[in-house]
């Protein structure tokens, strides 16, 4: 019970590692053994790449230089972060249509766009996207997509009718 809550403890402050702050970690191996030793998960913190384990047939990326890329395996969890440079804020309908018309995710949620940019939320079992386009002040505009997995679960089975 002690590891499995370390291992919960060491992968949520991986995520949160590889989501808040992408520029700090970049490239640091340190962190990444550090959280790989707590958990026993196989974890990639930061780097200006895919991550290798991205499922890039299921859940497409947009063409652009990619700036920043981290991963989590957690059993049979998975997420993935990833930062593409994008021309515009109209990058969010290219993506938009990328997830849902080549790639067949639902648009789950897509706010309204305001200054600052557009979300959005994807689905299409067993992955969630949750995407973000906004300006980066040092990056220009940027598409941030948070992937996630989540190992399906099986389903009961029908129960059989009475013959009637």
């Amino acid at each position: 019970m002690l590891r499995s809550g370390r291992r919960r403890a060491a992968a949520a402050i991986a995520v949160a590692l590889a989501l808040g702050v992408p520029t700090l970690l970049s490239g640091c191996s340190i962190v990444q053994n550090a959280v790989e030793g707590a958990s026993g998960d196989k974890v990639d913190i930061g780097g200006p790449s895919v991550p290798k384990s991205y499922p890039t047939d299921e859940v497409p990326l947009v063409d652009g230089e990619v700036v920043y890329g981290a991963g989590l395996v957690d059993g049979k969890d998975k997420s993935w972060a990833v930062t593409v440079k994008v021309a515009d804020a109209a990058a969010f309908d290219t993506i938009s249509n990328q997830l849902t018309t080549a790639a067949g995710f639902t648009a789950a949620s897509t706010p309204g766009a305001d200054a600052d940019g557009r979300t959005g939320t994807f689905a299409k079992a067993p992955y969630t996207v949750i995407l973000l386009v906004t300006e980066d002040k040092q990056l220009g505009w940027i598409a941030d997509y948070t992937v996630s997995y989540a190992e399906p679960t099986a389903s009961a089975s029908p129960s059989a009718s009475p013959a009637g």
